[in-house]
């Protein structure tokens, strides 16, 4: 009997949920109206709201993450990342922290109108920042945020800014990193205060749940150890605090500690012989126009489950805390009532006014007696089985009441009821039941402005309108709902809210109804409404039952099936709200198939086509395709074959077939073959490229492929580089045409040449004086040659021109200069890259009168580029006294052209110095025509003074003229120049040898050319007229430069700017023979 008992009450509680499932008060998450979600991949715990209605936006906390969104859509607006850094991280997880706690978790977001303050966990250590309100991502000031907001993300914090003149920052929370010291804390004015710390008395252990301001004071919500119970056990008792706003604390006792501070309990139970007290408030919401806390009570986390709401107005609350203190005389004796008269906590004034014991009476005494009494005798509404967490609170008008409440309450299981409060009987009515969510809510708040209630979850934030009017058919199913928000619109036919008029809502409209006096009414008929549709899933549908909604529908997959038909399905449920009581059932489709299996078949055969043929052996068909189903979502294709084929019968035999001759075949060309080599590398040459007519050949007559076989174009068109060659020395030639007497010294020459070409033919090699050497001889046959009066910038073993001497490394005594020469033509052989020469010779005197002369410097640049200038070489005197002689000194010198030379002959030499002290010299045009012989015919300068020339005797020619020949005649020329020559040299020996006497000539004390540091004079020597080939002077005896870049093969001049260095010879004294003469070699170097 007992056995079935328990079954009989199982039965009937089983029967209960059911029948509370099918509640028409029931809406399931996904059958909610026009609900708005937030969310983002990757962040979570979206656990603090701030509405801003002005700006028509609504700012939200989350883990590491700020967000601006819209307040209907909640669309995103802004978004800011605020994650605490690396080391901060790394930080807290090493002090034994999880990953997961090791973030920033946003705990505070308060507005004081123009900016916005933010609090953080920052990875156990609180950090807040203020940013602006319309750019959350700008941070104008930032701080600590210990205090203010708690180290660990699963403590509880509560924090307001004040208004009015103290203004402040007010928070309740663990203000260290183990959680061991809780207060209530005021920062951001002054002076900062707390409650005591580590006194049991003022908090012990505090879960804080919420705070509100009135006028004069701030009040905390939470709960707590009952330090008042501690002799019979542990319980937590609800309590609610408050603080002056303009507390300034005590000047030396209780200095930087409220002066102000009281605590009460807050008393939520059953009324009975033995209340029952539901003593751990959960939540809290005040509503300041009613002057009301609504808050939710549960029993002990380790009881049985059940939850309350109460309702505490402010007047309740004032007449406890203006009430007795309840006080332990010590830690032994009894708590007890004990009345302090005229404590200045029951009004905030001046702190000046308080008197030195009352601040005893503030440190002795914080409990009053009195616990605040709800506004009823019981809670405004119990559940069991059931644990309320947070609450929201709005107030109504509807058609009979000025005012209505509703309750908004969240389960710890995800679910939101709405709740009203009818105004005569303060009855609670279940007017609706939200959910499950798919979190559970970590914040409730309810904003008027938009008649929504905003629900932060772990995975985004949720927007719920309160109306939800549409699940009523009809109009006593509306009425009977007694939803506050609801009513019958006659015009419209359905249940709506009230009409708005002038954008405000008319509940006294006469074609809108409205019942709400009672809870509501469960047991008229109610007609079912269809859930939303299921999200698309893989079901069974029945292959003989295709027409939606009476199909047969398989949940499940058969497990011994090799392979499973399958169909998309939808399905719906009749239970938005179900039928009850005999209400209409839903009409329409419970399910909605799609993208079934289909398995192909094949269609009729087709009628037999024609034969192949009208003779002789033919065939027919027949075709049949796969499209009776075609196969579809994963269908299997047709068997068989789709096409059929037999033999044509009784058709007379083929006659035979006439000879036919094959059409001519045309000829087609092959593609181009490669290019062959070009026939030159440079300067212009032709290539070839071949094709074949065999693509395809022509044949019986056709015809052969139209072109040539072959294609020329032209190639290497680029000039080729210059090759040049140096022809060996020619003989030396006597300058004079007879032999003197035995003191007459004459002159001889050799000459050396280069022949340069740009191409392979001969024609246009072009020879060009390279080299030019002379040496002056006696009769007796002894010889000393001079400097080269001709040589081209780079010589013939591919070394290029010297550098500069460098400066003398001593100043006197005999000291050292070098000049060093780069190979520009490799390889380079014959030559060294390094040359030195002794300098500054003469000795160092300390005691000499006159003051020495350093080395000239080397030649300056010329003035011009183009034409004719001046270039410069200085000295410096060395002292110890002034030094006599010019410190400058000047030559003319002349560069290319600054016109072309096209067309003109060469110039003229230089005429002597005229009465007006002027040169003059001309040319000849000799070719006209556009752009030819551009520039003057004559030229004139001036002549330089005497003693400005007085270094420039031994200057190069300025100019030399050459002409192009042949190869031949070049080869030739040497031919006849090296017999003529060794003709000579024979003469020249045989006279040498007859008239050479045994005299021993004496050493010369005078040099041909003059030496920077060799003091012997110069020896005069004659003007002589210079040969076409070497050089020109002027009228004072300057040669003209060699560099002359117009020296081009046809007979332009070529100007040579730099000067030579020069060597001397010494002959050795008392020498008896020439053989001690240091010999001139021929392949010496003085260029």
């Amino acid at each position: 009997m007992e056995r079935w008992t328990v079954y009989a009450m199982t039965l009937q509680i089983l029967t209960a949920i059911a029948r509370a499932t099918e509640d028409f008060r029931h809406i399931s998450y996904e059958d909610l109206t026009e609900t708005s979600m937030f969310r983002q991949e990757g962040v979570t715990t979206y656990s603090q709201l701030l509405f801003d209605v002005a700006r028509q936006q609504v700012v939200v906390g989350a883990r590491d993450n700020l967000y601006r969104l819209t307040l209907t859509s909640l669309t995103d607006l802004e978004h800011a990342s605020w994650s605490a850094p690396e080391d901060k991280v790394n930080t807290c997880q090493n002090k034994g922290q999880s990953v997961e706690d090791c973030h920033n978790y946003v705990k505070v977001l308060l507005s004081n109108g123009k900016s916005l303050f933010t609090c953080g966990t920052y990875a156990f250590s609180p950090w807040c920042a203020w940013r602006e309100i319309e750019n959350i991502t700008s941070v104008t000031s930032e701080m600590s945020g210990v205090a203010m907001c708690p180290y660990s993300p699963h403590a509880n914090v509560t924090a307001l800014l004040s208004r009015g003149p103290s203004g402040g920052l007010f928070a309740g929370a663990r203000t260290d990193f183990s959680g061991a010291d809780p207060a209530i804390y005021r920062t951001l004015a002054s002076p900062n205060l707390r409650t005591r710390q580590y006194d049991s008395m003022w908090l012990n252990d505090p879960q804080f749940v919420g705070s509100f301001e009135t006028e004069d004071h701030v009040y905390f919500l939470f709960r707590e150890s009952a330090v008042e119970y501690i002799n019979c056990g542990k319980k937590i008792y609800s309590r609610i605090a408050r603080v002056c706003k303009n507390d300034r604390g005590g000047q030396i006792m209780m200095k930087d500690v409220w002066t102000t501070f009281s605590k009460a309990r807050l008393n939520c139970s059953l009324l009975g012989e033995f209340p029952f007290y539901y003593d751990e408030i959960q939540g809290a919401a005040y509503h300041p126009e009613e002057g009301i806390i609504y808050a939710t009570f549960t029993t002990p986390i380790n009881g049985i489950a059940g939850s309350a709401i109460c309702a505490f107005n402010m007047s309740a609350i004032v007449t406890s805390f203006n009430g007795p203190f309840k006080y332990q005389e010590n830690a032994g004796a009894a708590w007890e009532r004990r009345p302090v008269a005229h404590h200045n906590r029951q009004r905030c004034g001046s702190s000046s006014d308080t008197a030195p014991h009352q601040i005893m009476d503030n440190q002795r005494y914080q409990l009053m007696d009195e616990a605040v009494q709800s506004t009823m005798l019981e809670p405004l509404h119990t559940v069991t089985l059931e644990r309320f967490t947070h609450i929201a609170v709005d107030v109504t008008p509807t058609k009979l009441h000025r005012s209505v409440t509703v309750l908004y309450v969240a389960t710890a299981t995800g679910l939101i009821k709405k709740i009203s409060v009818l105004p005569r009987t303060q009855e609670t009515c279940i007017v609706e039941v939200w959910g499950p969510l798919p979190s559970p809510p970590m914040t409730l708040q309810f904003l008027k402005d938009t008649q929504s209630l905003y629900v932060g979850m772990e995975i985004g934030l949720l927007r719920i309108p309160a109306v939800q009017c549409y699940r009523h058919r009809n109009r006593q199913a509306c009425l009977n709902a007694q939803e506050p928000y609801c009513g019958w619109n006659e015009l419209l036919m359905k249940c709506a809210e009230a009409p708005k008029q002038n954008y405000q809502y008319n509940y006294l409209a006469n074609h809108w109804h409205q019942e709400v006096t009672k809870c509501p009414v469960l047991t008229d008929p109610v007609d079912g409404g269809w859930s939303a549709w299921s999200p698309w899933s893989p079901c069974q549908h029945g292959t003989g039952e295709q027409s939606l909604g009476h199909g047969h529908i398989h949940s499940h997959l058969h497990e011994h099936a090799e392979k499973i038909d399958t169909c998309q399905c939808q399905t719906r449920e009749c239970n938005n709200p179900p039928p009850q009581h005999g209400g209409e059932s839903c009409t329409g489709t419970r399910v909605r198939v799609t993208n079934c299996t289909v398995h192909g078949g094949w269609t009729a055969w087709s009628a037999w086509s024609a034969c192949s043929q009208t003779c002789g052996f033919a065939m027919k068909t027949r075709r049949r395709t796969c499209t009776n189903p075609a196969p579809a979502f994963g269908g299997r294709v047709c068997v068989g074959h789709d096409h059929d084929d037999i033999m044509c019968i009784d058709l007379p035999p083929c006659p035979a077939p006439a000879k036919t001759t094959p059409p001519p075949q045309t000829g087609q060309w092959s593609i181009w073959g490669p290019w062959h080599a070009c026939t030159r590398p440079c300067n212009g040459g032709i290539r070839l490229r071949k094709r074949i007519c065999d693509s395809p050949s022509p044949k019986k007559g056709g015809v052969e492929c139209p072109g040539c076989d072959f294609q020329i174009e032209e190639c290497n068109n680029h000039k080729c580089a210059e090759t040049k060659r140096y022809s060996g020395w020619t003989p030396w030639l006597t300058v004079n045409s007879s032999l003197q007497s035995d003191s007459t010294v004459y002159l001889e020459k050799r000459f050396r040449f280069s022949c340069r070409a740009q191409t392979d033919d001969p024609s246009s090699v072009r020879v060009q004086l390279t080299k030019e050497e002379e040496r002056s001889c006696r009769n007796d046959g002894s010889c000393l040659r001079g400097k080269d009066t001709y040589a081209e910038s780079i010589n013939e073993n591919g070394w290029g021109e010297w550098s500069s001497w460098g400066s003398c490394d001593r100043p006197c005594g005999k000291g050292t200069q070098h000049r060093v020469r780069q190979c520009e033509s490799p390889p380079c052989e014959n030559g060294l890259a390094t040359q030195s020469r002794i300098c500054n010779s003469h000795s160092c005197h300390g005691n000499t009168a006159e003051g020495q002369w350093s080395c000239w410097t080397e030649w300056s640049e010329c003035s011009t580029t183009c034409g004719v200038g001046m270039r410069t070489r200085t000295r410096e005197c060395l002292g110890p006294e002034s030094c006599n002689g010019p410190r400058l000194d000047k030559e003319v010198c002349e560069m290319p052209s600054c016109e072309s030379l096209a067309g003109w002959d060469t110039w003229s030499y230089w005429t002597p110095c005229d009465g007006d002290h002027q040169q003059h010299r001309k040319r000849t045009c000799l070719q006209h025509g556009p752009g030819m012989c551009q520039g003057l015919t004559r030229e004139t300068r001036d002549c330089l003074p005497a003693d400005c020339m007085d270094n420039d005797v031994n200057a190069l020619p300025s100019s030399v003229e050459s002409s192009g020949v042949t190869v031949g005649a070049a080869v030739g020329g040497c031919v006849i120049s090296f017999t003529i020559g060794l003709a000579l040299t024979a003469v020249l020996c045989f006279c040498y040898l007859k008239r050479r006497k045994p005299s021993i000539p004496g050493s010369p004390h005078y040099i041909s050319k003059q030496n920077s540091y060799v003091i012997v004079p110069l020896k005069e020597v004659n003007a002589k007229r210079q040969p076409s080939f070497s050089g020109s002077t002027n009228g004072n005896g300057t040669l003209r430069s060699k560099n002359n870049p117009n020296v081009n093969g046809l007979g332009s001049p070529k100007l040579y700017p730099k000067s030579l260095d020069y060597e001397s010879a010494t002959l050795k004294r008392n020498s008896h023979g020439q053989q001690h003469i240091r010999a001139d070699l021929d392949q010496d170097k003085y260029y």
